[in-house]
Order: C-alpha cells, then structure tokens, then sequence
C-alpha cells in the first residue's frame, strides 16, 4: 500500500504548506537583503497581512492557512499531516477529509479577523489591522483533535497503536505549547488559531461527520490507499 497516493489530499496539503512557505521565506531574505519595494509589498499582501490583503486579495483568507512563519511550525505541520493526516484521510475517505480541511482553512482565519476588526473599530489601532496569521495551527489542531476523537475513544482501528496512549495529551500540549508562545512575544494570533481549530475540529466530528455519512452513504475507508 502506498503512504501517499495520486489521490491524496494529505499529499497535496504538504505541497502547499511548503511552496508557500518557501515563497514566503524568500521574501523575507529579499526583504532583508534588497529592502523594501513596492513590488514585494505586493507579494506580502498576497501571503501575509490579513486583513489589510483581504480586501485586496480575497484569495489570502485561504493562502495563509498553508504558510508557516517558521522551520519548527513547518516541520510540525508536516509531521502531523503525515502521521495523524493520513491516519483520517484513511479512515474518512478523500472527499470528506477535503471537506474537514476546508473548514480547518476558512473558519478559524475569520474568527480571528471578526475580534481584530471589532477591537480596531473600539480602539482605532491600525495594528490590529495587521493581525499576522500566516500558520497552519488551526490545521495542526484540528487534525490532532479529530485524531484523539476517533481513535481514543475507539470508535476505529488506528494502524499506529504505539501512538494512542499519547493521544490524550497531544492537543493538551499542542495547545500549551502556543500559549507559551504567545509570552515569548510571539503573535497571540497563533494560540487563538490553534484553539479555534480544536473547537471546530471537536463540533465537527460531533455533529458534521455524523450527518456527511449519513446523506453521502459513506462508510469507514480504513483500508483506503493513500
């Protein structure tokens, strides 16, 4: 059986996260080296600044999902979409692990613009305007989530056992692990992707998985090749 097939959304997942962040890398460096230009503001906008890019470049709402600000959240990201990605992807099928990811993109980018906005409007901080949220935190999360969902609770076979006893306590640390972040000055943007990620992640698997099974038919693909 193949790790990764034609098919594999997991696959494509990691091909993004790492083009966009090899893009987003170089043009930092060029930032550094060649100073700012009007023609790399350009480019920032179209993979970094959110909301200001939004208005601009409707399409940054989902480019940012898949670019990581740095090469330990990169490896992270890989590890866990390999591992626990794949683990779901098998279980759930194609079509609908596309449909979880979907959600993973969107929605924990807009619960962390609406709070930016409102505080803007109360405040007139045009910082706040520049909510970077360049990360795949909300993926990370949301996949280990709805790992320990299913396989903790045993509601399916996991084909990697040795991993199940640490299920209980990988989103806690995930999670912890952010929050330190956030007093280490980075962005506090991060904690609040990887906590809206987990409460969709939790509300899908709850009320959505039940319900996209039930209307499409599916069942469990736990031998699917991918």
């Amino acid at each position: 059986m193949n790790h990764f097939s034609k098919f594999s959304v997991t696959k494509r997942l990691l091909i993004l996260e790492v083009l966009f962040s090899a893009i987003s890398f170089g043009i930092s460096i060029y930032i550094k080296v060649f100073g700012r230009s009007s023609i790399v503001t350009f480019f920032l906008l179209c993979f970094h600044l959110v909301p200001n890019a939004l208005f601009l470049f409707p399409w940054t709402i989902i480019t940012t999902s898949f670019v990581d600000a740095n090469v330990f959240t990169l490896l992270s990201s890989i590890l866990i979409l390999s591992v626990y990605g794949v683990e779901i992807e098998r279980s759930w099928g194609h079509k609908e692990y596309l449909l979880f990811c979907q959600f993973l993109t969107v929605i924990p980018n807009i619960a962390v613009l609406i709070p930016c906005f409102i505080a803007y409007k109360i405040t007139d901080s045009h910082y706040l305007l520049v909510a970077i949220i360049q990360s795949t935190t909300a993926i990370q999360a949301g996949i280990l989530t709805a790992w320990y969902q299913l396989y903790s609770c045993k509601k399916e076979e996991s084909s990697n056992k040795f991993l199940c006893p640490l299920s209980k306590y990988l989103i806690y640390l995930f999670l912890s692990i952010h929050l330190f972040y956030v007093f280490q000055s980075f962005p506090w943007t991060y904690f609040c992707l990887a906590v809206s990620g987990t409460c969709i992640s939790e509300l899908y698997v709850l009320f959505v998985h039940p319900v996209v099974q039930e209307l499409f038919h599916l069942e469990s693909h736990t031998q699917l090749p991918i």
